[in-house]
């Protein structure tokens, strides 16, 4: 199982499980995660949720696999192969043919977004690229000293997903958020307790306990953190969904470009890529 869950009392925990791959997100994770937390949500003795991974990241994001495959196909094709009615999406959520949002990313980000249960992801390791996306579709973030993330898409000559041009700027400023989207650099736990992408920083062992017991402190009075997360995502919920179509009008423009040819080629040869597209004809 790619996702494997249990519950500490009251609180659901989401294992991310394929360390071997780095614990890279697809269709069927997505649905995993999406169906375990909508459980959660239905479940009055269930005040929490948390999400960590087993192994030595958080989450890489797609993966270095996954991209080689899909950099010679179209988005059709990929949504087809495999994303269709994979990602535990209902049946009135799935994108329709003719929709910007061909793949469903858009439809997935949304539901979790929607989750009104107190949601913190447990990082040790990377969380990049879509595993940063992942990680602040979470409501709060406690981390170790090995925690680390990175908005790399850009050295993939892509741009952002999930909502990313939304979630990061919200939790570190537009500046900030800007810096690192650009640079792609790799913000280690220390400064990420700075800027606001960890909550809590656990410097010595015990990271599993200390991300319970936050956890538990955020749903102490679990009608009134209801109401309160609903509020929350009602008020966000235009300018979220405003980022998410910006993000997908721009990845369909650049997916095409022969930047990301270049840039999953020089990921897999571990090399700096050398991007030679024209900016101004895009």
């Amino acid at each position: 199982m790619a996702v494997e869950t249990y519950r500490d009392n009251d609180i659901l925990i989401c294992v991310l499980d394929r360390p071997e791959r780095g614990n890279n997100l697809d269709a069927g994770v997505q649905a995993a995660l999406l169906r375990a937390w909508r459980t959660a949500e239905r479940d009055p003795a269930i005040t929490a949720i948390v999400t960590r991974s087993s192994g030595k990241h958080f989450s890489v994001g797609a993966g270095a696999d996954h991209l080689e495959e899909w950099a010679g196909l179209s988005l059709e094709t990929i949504f087809a192969e495999h994303f269709s009615g994979k990602q535990g999406l209902e049946e009135d959520e799935l994108p329709k043919p003719d929709e910007l949002d061909l793949l469903g990313f858009n439809r997935w980000a949304l539901s979790v977004r929607r989750i009104a249960k107190p949601m913190v992801a447990q990082i040790s390791g990377a969380a990049a690229g879509g595993g940063l996306c992942l990680a602040l579709l979470h409501h709060f973030r406690v981390g170790d000293m090995s925690a680390r993330f990175a908005a790399a898409f850009g050295r993939l000559g892509l741009g952002p997903e999930l909502g990313l041009l939304h979630t990061l700027p919200e939790r570190i400023g537009i500046g900030a958020a800007l810096e690192l989207q650009l640079s792609g650099r790799i913000v280690r736990a220390e400064e990420s307790l700075a800027l606001g992408l960890l909550d809590r920083l656990v410097k010595e062992d015990g990271l599993d306990a200390a991300t319970l017991e936050y956890a538990r402190a955020l749903a102490a009075s679990p009608m009134a953190t209801r109401h309160l997360l609903r509020a929350r995502a009602a008020l966000q919920a235009d300018a979220f969904e405003r980022a998410l179509e910006r993000e997908w009008a721009d990845q369909k423009t650049l997916w095409g470009a022969a930047d990301f040819q270049e840039g999953v080629v020089s990921l897999l040869e571990k090399r700096v890529p050398e991007f030679r597209s024209d900016a101004s004809t895009l």
